[in-house]
């Protein structure tokens, strides 16, 4: 394995754990909510939001891989016959499972007045994710495809810009954004 693959994995180690933190949050911020204790809630996302900003960290480790590094070592390893077609890390069960307790939080966080300020700041580094995510793959793919894209023959946005406008847009709906629009870019 060379050194460039070898710190792929490690990084995508990090975001595990990275995730496995939100999983445990939005869980105590649903039970904060459900309680009805606010304040609790409003602490909990807070929380949450630093653990996108710990996500996000992780993430920007991967911009220290050169390109030639990626594309010679590391794209290969997620491509067949070492991995099925259309390969994404929205495989992962930890991510599903994410997004599932972002959809049930979601909707209790924003009928809940008192989180204003603690939804706008998890919302916006929410979005700052995924960011995040599209300039790293605008760093190693430019336009191209993503992974999953190579299996859709209809579509001609980059990878980067479909993070952007439909994974972005959809994390942001189910945390609670309302009113989301494809220019929010926060």
């Amino acid at each position: 394995m060379s050194a460039a693959l070898r710190e792929w994995v490690v990084i995508h180690h990090i975001f595990l754990v990275q995730l496995q933190g939100l999983l445990l949050a939005h869980r105590i911020l649903q039970d904060a909510l459900r309680r009805g204790d606010t304040a609790a809630a409003a602490r909990d996302l807070l929380f949450a939001a630093e653990l996108l900003r710990a996500a996000a960290a992780a993430m920007r480790l991967a911009k220290h891989i050169e390109s030639v590094d990626y594309a010679r070592d590391v794209r290969p390893s997620m491509e067949p016959p070492n991995v099925s077609r259309g390969f994404s890390g929205l495989w992962s069960a930890d991510h599903a499972a994410v997004l599932q307790t972002m959809r049930r939080v979601g909707p209790l966080v924003s009928s809940t007045p008192a989180l204003g300020p603690a939804r706008d700041t998890y919302l916006r580094v929410l979005s700052q994710v995924y960011c995040v995510h599209a300039d790293i793959c605008s760093a190693f793919v430019g336009s191209g495809a993503s992974l999953q894209m190579l299996t859709e023959t209809d579509s001609t946005e980059s990878g980067a810009d479909k993070l952007l406008r439909n994974f972005r847009l959809r994390a942001l709906e189910y945390a609670g954004a309302e009113g989301v629009s494809d220019d929010h870019r926060s």
